[in-house]
C-alpha cells in the first residue's frame, strides 16, 4: 500500500459560522477555529478525531495538538487562542490508519479577534475506492493485522478473503465462490479490492505458525468496510492438559494457547444474568457462566477467534472476538427460543408447498431435494437422518459437546445456515432441528451447497452471516397423503402389537 500525500484535500470544507454571545467575550486578540469532523465512510460523526493546528511559517509551533472530539458531542471541536497567522488543520484518527491516507488539512488564515469555522470529513466511499483500488466504483475491505502477544502491527501476513457470487448465464442464474488475497505492508494494513457492496466476506489471516479463525464481516452498503484482526498461537492439547480443557465435553482434544478472555451473558430483552450458559472458543475449551451471568476462558489460543455460546431456552450465538493481552469484557446477549419459534409459527401459517417456489427450484438449480414420497419410501425416525442421505453432509461433533451438520465450505467442512419455512434459524444443532420438525411434518426439505444456494436462502447476504451453503425445511400445514399413511402406518403397528400381544396369551394359557 502506498502512502498518499498529506497536501490532498479530502473532503474538507470551511464555512462561515456566526459569533456565539460566550465568543464575543473572549479577548480580541484571540482568534477561534471550531468545527465538526464527520466520517463520510458511515455517514456519522466521527468519534475520539484529534484535531490538529499547525503553524505553516514555523512547522514546530503546535499550537493545539492533542484536542478529542467525540460523537456524543456532534464531532465538535474549537481551537481557542490561537494567534494571527495562516495554519494547516487536518487530524487523526484509527480508521484512516486502517485504510492507508494521510489526514486530510486544510490551510486557513485568521486574525486578531476572527472567529472560523471548519468542518473536516474522511474521504468519501468512492474516493477510497479510487485512492486504494483505482476505481470509483469498488467496493474494498480493509484494516490492520496485529499481534497478540503485544498489539504491534504485523508486516508480511496474508490475509485470504472469500464470498459467494452469482452471475447470470443462458437465462439462469449460476453461482460461484470468489477468492482473494493480500499481504500487510509494513505498517500492517491490508486492503481487498473488489468485494461485495453489502455482502459478507468470510476473513482469516496467517503469519507462519500464527493465525487467526475465519470470520464473517459485512461490507456496508457504502462500498468501504473495516476490521482490524489478530495473530495468535494454539497448540494441540495433550494428556491432562487436554482433559482439563475437555471440561465435561467427553472430547480430549483441544486448541489451547496463552490467552485469556471474560465477559458476562445476559437476557437479550431484559439484561437478566444467565446462569449455567456454555461458552467456548471454537476448537478450544469450554466454561459455564456463573450465576452473575459471568464468565472466563482461560489457557484459549489467542488472535481473532470465534465464541460460541449456548443456554438451556435461548437461541445459540456465535460472534467473532479478539483475543490478546489484556482484551476488553465481551458481553454476550441471547435471545429467547419461544420469541424465535412463535415469529415462526404466525408467518409459516400463510405458506404452503405448492407456493414457495420448490418445484420451480427443483426444475432449474442443482441442490437436492426431498419430498414425502423420499421420506415414505426410506422411513426414518429423525429428520436429521433424513439429511444424512444427501452425499456431502455428515454430522460433526461440537466444542460444546453437541452434534452439528456439517458440508464443505470455503475454508473446510462448516455448518449451512438452515431455515425452517423460508425463515433463517441461526446455528440449529442435530437435537434442536429434530426436536422443531418430525419426519411426518416434513412437506420438502432442500439442500444446497455454497456454489448452487438460491439468493433468497443464502446465509451470505444476512448481517454477520457466512455462506457455507443452506438447508430449507418446509412443514405441512394441511392434510397430506404422506401424513395420513404415516399415522396409518402407526395405528397397523400398534394393532399388530395388540393382537400378537393376545396371541402371545393364549399361547401361554394351553401351556
Amino acid at each position: 500500500m502506498t502512502r498518499h500525500p498529506s497536501w490532498i484535500l479530502l473532503g474538507a470544507a470551511m464555512l462561515a459560522s456566526p459569533l456565539t454571545a460566550q465568543e464575543s467575550a473572549l479577548p480580541a486578540a484571540s482568534a477561534r477555529i471550531a468545527g465538526t469532523v464527520h466520517d463520510s465512510i458511515n455517514a456519522a460523526p466521527l468519534r475520539g478525531a484529534v484535531v490538529q493546528l499547525v503553524s505553516t511559517s514555523d512547522p514546530s509551533n503546535v499550537v493545539r495538538s492533542v484536542r478529542s472530539v467525540r460523537a456524543g458531542a456532534g464531532g465538535a471541536f474549537a481551537l481557542t487562542d490561537v494567534p494571527a497567522g495562516r495554519y494547516t488543520v487536518g487530524f487523526l484518527h484509527p480508521v484512516l490508519d486502517s485504510i492507508g491516507i494521510d489526514a486530510p488539512v486544510r490551510e486557513v488564515q485568521v486574525a486578531n479577534g476572527e472567529r472560523v469555522r471548519i468542518d473536516l470529513a474522511t474521504p468519501s466511499p468512492a474516493r477510497v475506492g479510487a485512492l486504494l483500488c483505482g476505481d470509483t466504483a469498488s467496493a474494498v475491505q480493509v484494516g490492520v493485522v496485529r499481534s497478540a502477544t503485544d498489539r504491534r502491527p504485523v508486516a508480511g501476513a496474508v490475509v485470504d478473503g472469500g464470498w459467494t457470487e452469482y452471475a447470470i448465464r443462458r437465462g439462469k442464474i449460476g453461482q460461484g465462490i470468489a477468492r482473494i488475497a493480500d499481504t500487510t505492508d509494513a505498517e500492517g494494513r491490508y486492503r481487498l479490492c473488489d468485494v461485495p457492496r453489502g455482502g459478507t466476506v468470510v476473513l482469516r489471516v496467517s503469519n507462519g505458525s500464527e493465525r487467526s479463525a475465519a470470520i464473517d464481516v459485512d461490507v456496508p452498503t457504502s462500498g468501504v468496510g473495516r476490521r482490524d484482526l489478530y495473530v495468535g498461537r494454539g497448540w494441540t492439547a495433550t494428556g491432562q492438559q487436554a482433559r482439563a480443557a475437555a471440561a465435561d465435553s467427553g472430547e480430549v482434544e483441544r486448541e489451547v494457547g496463552d490467552g485469556t478472555l471474560r465477559g458476562r451473558v445476559l437476557d437479550h430483552d431484559d439484561s437478566r444474568p444467565i446462569a449455567g450458559a456454555r461458552i467456548a472458543i471454537v476448537g478450544g475449551r469450554e466454561v459455564r457462566s456463573e450465576a452473575s451471568g459471568g464468565w472466563s476462558l482461560e489457557a484459549i489460543p489467542s488472535g481473532t477467534r470465534l465464541l460460541e455460546v449456548r443456554a438451556v431456552g435461548y437461541a445459540p450465538k456465535r460472534v467473532a472476538v479478539d483475543v490478546f493481552a489484556g482484551a476488553p469484557s465481551v458481553e454476550l446477549r441471547l435471545s429467547a427460543v419461544e420469541a424465535m419459534l412463535d415469529t415462526i409459527r404466525v408467518v409459516a401459517s400463510r405458506e404452503r408447498l405448492a407456493n414457495t417456489g420448490f418445484e420451480q427450484r427443483r426444475r432449474q438449480t442443482a441442490g437436492h431435494f426431498l419430498t414425502t414420497k423420499d421420506l415414505v419410501r426410506r422411513p426414518v425416525q429423525y429428520t436429521s437422518q433424513a439429511l444424512m442421505t444427501v452425499p456431502g453432509l455428515r454430522i460433526d461433533r461440537t466444542t460444546l459437546g453437541n452434534f452439528r451438520i456439517t458440508m464443505p465450505g470455503i475454508f473446510g467442512r462448516c455448518a449451512p445456515a438452515v431455515y425452517i419455512d423460508g425463515h433463517e434459524m441461526r446455528d440449529l444443532n442435530v437435537d434442536h432441528i429434530d426436536a422443531f420438525v418430525s419426519p411426518d411434518e416434513v412437506a420438502g426439505i432442500e439442500i444446497y451447497s455454497e456454489a448452487s444456494v438460491p439468493a433468497e436462502f443464502n446465509p451470505g447476504f444476512m448481517p454477520a452471516r457466512r455462506a457455507c451453503g443452506s438447508i430449507v425445511i418446509w412443514r405441512k400445514l394441511g392434510e397430506h397423503p404422506a401424513r395420513g399413511w404415516t399415522w396409518a402406518r402407526r395405528i397397523f403397528h400398534g394393532v399388530g402389537a395388540v393382537a400378537l400381544g393376545f396371541g402371545m396369551g393364549a399361547v401361554m394359557a394351553r401351556m
